[in-house]
């Protein structure tokens, strides 16, 4: 909200935009540790770990899922 309030070109801006990019990185690493800490689990508990080729293309156009399917 504070970016798309601020007017372009001012400190104030690129404050709110360091922000924004602080916050997304913060959630993407977020999510891709998750990632490793399943993988990790599987990689433990199981002998054998199968790979399945999905259509995400399809998949994503389910509107409530992309997001998910993306990550």
């Amino acid at each position: 909200r504070t970016l798309s309030r601020s007017k372009k070109g001012t400190h104030r801006r690129r404050k709110a935009v360091r922000n924004v990019r602080l916050t997304y990185l913060k959630v993407a690493r977020q999510r891709r540790d998750f990632l490793f800490k399943i993988a990790r689990r599987y990689a433990e508990n199981y002998q054998h770990i199968y790979v399945e080729d999905l259509n995400v293309q399809g998949m994503v156009r389910n509107h409530t899922l992309a997001k998910s399917i993306y990550d």
